[in-house]
């Protein structure tokens, strides 16, 4: 499977009214690439080779209500 590198992450929150705020995140995962040879139930594949790359810009965004 392939999985992210390395992260670097920020984030924040704002007091909109005494119960209220608004959060926020941002996260970028640095472009990370895997290699393997395709496995089959008998094992890998002679000769063969995958190759996978990710890279993720994320933006996430949130209200908070306190009750």
């Amino acid at each position: 499977p392939l999985h992210s590198g390395t992260n670097l992450s920020i984030g924040a929150s704002w007091l909109l009214a005494g119960n209220l705020s608004l959060d926020a995140a941002y996260t970028h995962t640095f472009k990370h690439s895997q290699s393997s040879p395709f496995l089959t139930p008998l094992g890998a594949a002679p000769g063969t080779n995958l190759t996978t790359s990710i890279g993720v810009e994320m933006l996430s965004l949130g209200l908070t209500w306190k009750l």
